[in-house]
């Protein structure tokens, strides 16, 4: 199985936006089919089949090699999919004769909206640190793809033909001992892989995730320390449980609980409960790479899909690890570290977005 595997359940297909056609080849070896038709605001993408989870994209161009290389999103769903489920495509901004669609679904990936977050955490937050701030509002302007676990042994075994993990025994576990540039040299090596296979456009790739998307995502719309409140207690996520959050003390970083669980190893990915979009682990289990070199302080104000500085020595690592005590596992926390470092506490989780530019 590939990382983060794709159905491919589209080919592309020119059709007149005045006449009903069947959109796709009926092929044995994929599991869900679409049909084309009209509707009253323009087309129709009808599915036939069934997926009980998952992302489900829709890609849109007005040129078969507009849609190999630079294709547009036009629907966007982890609605589960029902045979008979319709999806309209409005045409009235696209005055075409044809449009070409690719429909793909990405089984263990989640849909995340554009939208618009603050990022960082509040001077009130118990044991906060400065470069927690100041909190900046965030704007999201694409919607992106995130896996919904970390990216597990077997995933990078798979694509790198490796598993460097110090701590294994089953391939459901998060890979772990992968350095910065490793993580970035999965993301293109899968990405060559899936695009060579017909299964992600060119204009799209997998990646890491920003910070700034990495902290959206964790958050889910959410404001307090961690997506499921303000508390972290023993047994809430794989992290060192004898040291809770918030803490019990002024000037502490911690709750101590001589009877809080410390498993002294990741578990395997999806084995906590996910955050309102969908995503394990984002706090506790694996630390987790993320794009940015690390900045002081957050840029503050209001920015629109920061990158991080241009330059730096340290990157960002995001959301704490099973040796970690909670405070560190907050959703705000930043920590940072060299590129080429490699511990069995860190790892990754992958993206599918627009390419950097």
């Amino acid at each position: 199985m590939t990382s983060h595997k794709l159905k491919l359940i589209a080919a592309s297909i020119a059709i007149s936006a005045a006449i009903a056609l069947p959109a796709f080849a009926d092929q044995p070896d994929h599991t869900l089919k679409l049909t084309i038709a009209t509707g009253p605001s323009g087309i129709e993408l009808i599915v036939n089949s069934v997926a009980a989870s998952g992302a489900f994209l829709v890609y849109q161009s007005s040129t078969p090699q507009g849609l190999a290389d630079h294709p547009s999103v036009v629907i966007q769903t982890n609605t589960p999919l029902t045979s008979g489920m319709r999806f309209s495509v409005s045409t009235a901004q696209r005055p075409l004769q044809h449009a070409f669609y690719t429909a793909v679904h990405y089984t263990n990936m989640a849909c995340i909206p554009a939208g618009t977050f603050t990022m960082g955490s509040p001077e009130s937050e118990p044991a906060r640190v400065p470069s927690e701030g100041p909190q900046t509002q965030v704007t999201i302007s694409r919607g992106f793809l995130i896996g919904k676990h970390e990216v597990t042994q077997g995933e990078y075994l798979n694509v790198m033909g490796t598993n460097p993990s110090a701590l294994t025994g089953n391939l459901s576990l998060p890979v772990e001992t992968v350095s910065w540039d490793d993580a970035v040299a999965y993301c293109v090596a899968l990405t060559a892989k899936e695009r060579n296979e017909g299964r992600l456009p060119a204009g799209f790739a997998y990646r890491l995730p920003t910070e700034a998307e990495w902290e959206y995502a964790c958050r889910a719309g959410t404001t307090t320390a961690f997506h499921f409140g303000e508390a972290m207690r023993s047994g809430m996520a794989n992290f060192n449980g004898r040291y809770e959050y918030p803490p019990c003390d002024e000037g502490s970083y911690s709750c101590y609980n001589p009877s809080g669980v410390y498993l002294s190893a990741p578990t395997k990915v999806e084995n906590f409960a996910p955050n309102a979009w969908g995503l394990h682990d984002m706090h506790g289990n694996i630390s987790e790479w993320c794009h940015d070199w690390f900045a002081e302080n957050l840029p503050g104000g209001s920015v629109t899909d920061p990158l991080g500085p241009e330059t730096g020595e340290i990157r960002i690592i995001k959301g704490g690890s099973w040796d970690e005590n909670a405070w560190g596992c907050r959703s705000a926390f930043r920590f940072s570290i060299y590129p080429d470092a490699r511990s069995n506490t860190i790892g990754f989780r992958v993206v599918i977005g627009a390419v950097h530019p």
